[in-house]
């Protein structure tokens, strides 16, 4: 389930924020500089030439101030006590997981409340989860913070990977049918039902094939070659590759190629080449597919390290499990056991498959 306050910014209550500053421990030096910060702002509304009063401004941050995420995070700091699971804050989403160990994480405007449900022994258009008795309490908490959920832009999607489905009604909340999607944009990925990146490719091969219209353009102007080759590694290439280390594993072949695509029509339009091999030498670039794959093996070096937030999901390392050290295997680590492709070709999972892979080389 995919929640949204509405205007989350812009309804912080001050008081509430102060006192729940206080409640976490700051001190209350900090305390009174932020109400300080806080307190005394004006805001004036501008029609063409017709300029309002100033109004005096009682809650809010302002947006695009780095202190502003910092305040949202602690205004809603007391939701995972609403659900009664663990803590942990980050910077933009909530997820909570019913499950036997439930894990709670908070982002910041966006919340997904998410569970996994048991059917088996459910009935057909019964309700099942507790999907509508967490978003009430979540409301509750909302309504307490002085927030509001925007239920008109609330999404549920339904995750079920078997051949025969099971048919679970909508979700309704105060008399508001939450509209089921396909695929949602979840952190600047998007997701699919089916846990495949279609949606995702598209998506990013239609916002940067729009792009090489600007390259176009710059070329047009007499710019150096170098300065399109940068252009492209600065605009067009990072839409590219947002977030590879996800779904590097988890495209088709003809998804990677559709990818690849774009950077060929790229090093053609900077180097006048239709030989891809001979474009890619010439900017001293690789392919793609190959600097997908080097993020994934840098990120199971960064994971190493035990400061690392995900440090605590990589498994042992070879050595550590057959009692037996050699020069391959003290640096590689024992796979995760699959039992599908998809899990295979996890983010994890084929992360570590390349990493593993750079030592028989």
């Amino acid at each position: 389930m995919f929640l949204d306050f509405r205007k989350a910014y812009d309804l912080i209550d001050y008081n509430i924020m102060l006192e729940n500053c206080c409640k976490i421990g700051i001190r209350p030096a900090l305390v009174t500089w932020l109400a300080s910060y806080l307190s005394g702002r004006t805001q004036v509304t501008k029609y063409g030439s017709e300029i309002s009063d100033k109004r005096m401004v009682h809650g809010g941050v302002p947006q695009g101030s780095k202190i502003g995420p910092v305040v949202f995070i602690v205004h809603i700091n007391d939701l995972p006590l609403v659900l009664k699971q663990p803590e942990i804050t980050y910077s933009d989403d909530m997820t909570k997981c019913d499950n036997d160990e439930d894990d709670v994480t908070i982002f910041m405007d966006d919340t997904t409340v998410s569970e996994i449900i048991d059917i088996k022994n459910h009935t057909a258009g019964e309700t099942i989860g507790n999907a509508e008795k967490n978003i009430t309490e979540v409301m509750k908490f909302t309504n307490h913070q002085k927030m509001e959920l925007n239920l008109k832009k609330c999404k549920e999607m339904l995750i079920d990977l078997r051949r025969n489905k099971t048919a679970i009604p909508l979700t309704n909340i105060e008399n508001n049918t939450i509209e089921r999607v396909t695929s949602y944009k979840l952190l600047g990925l998007w997701i699919d039902d089916n846990m495949k990146w279609n949606t995702n490719t598209e998506k990013i091969v239609k916002k940067a094939a729009k792009r090489l219209f600007l390259l176009k353009v710059l070329k047009s102007y007499g710019a150096s070659t170098s300065d399109m080759k940068n252009f492209y590694m600065a605009v067009i290439r990072p839409t590219l590759e947002y977030g590879a280390q996800v779904w590097n594993g988890g495209i088709t072949k003809d998804q990677s190629n559709e990818i690849e695509r774009i950077q060929k029509r790229a090093l053609k339009i900077i180097y006048k080449e239709d030989d891809y091999d001979k474009c890619l030498q010439s900017g001293e670039l690789v392919s793609l597919k190959e600097r997908r794959d080097q993020m994934c093996i840098q990120l199971i070096k960064s994971m190493a390290n035990s400061d690392h937030k995900l440090h605590n999901i990589l498994p042992k390392k070879v050595h550590e499990i057959r009692n037996r050290e050699t020069r391959q295997n003290s640096h590689m680590y024992y796979n995760f056991k699959w039992r599908t492709e998809r899990f295979k070709n996890g983010p994890i999972s084929y992360a570590i498959s390349k990493y593993n892979e750079t030592f028989f080389v």
